[in-house]
């Protein structure tokens, strides 16, 4: 069984929320995975857009979405994460093995899931 699935998500200026990533353990899911979730939720008009970054102009859509993704990718479930919490978490352990950058140029995340015995990044994203 896999972990749970991370949607980080950050509110828009027309308070919609706007996916800004979707990932589990080892990384990045599928984009396609990401734009079929959306295409359930979204006009195509809309999902023209931007169909890995979507925007939800509800919560629920956003929450619809997340379980969808989850669905999608064979995932227990999914959890939200704002991108203002995702921040503070990166904020507060030691060790963040160039995370961003790692996630915004190849979806592979190398930080064992285990390390630091559960109080490293993936210990608190995850558990």
């Amino acid at each position: 069984m896999k972990m749970d699935l991370i949607v980080v998500y950050a509110p828009t200026h027309t308070s919609g929320f706007k996916v800004l990533d979707v990932f589990d353990e080892r990384g990045l899911i599928e984009y396609q995975i990401v734009e079929q979730a959306a295409s359930r939720f979204l006009s195509e008009d809309r999902l023209a857009e931007d169909p890995i970054h979507p925007v939800f102009d509800q919560m629920e859509l956003l929450r619809n979405f997340s379980m969808e993704c989850s669905e999608l990718s064979g995932h227990a479930s999914a959890r939200l994460m704002s991108n203002e919490e995702l921040n503070q978490i990166l904020l507060s352990v030691d060790h963040v093995p160039e995370f961003v950058e790692q996630i915004n140029k190849n979806g592979q995340l190398l930080e064992n899931p285990n390390s630091n015995n559960g109080k490293g990044l993936w210990g608190k994203l995850f558990n």
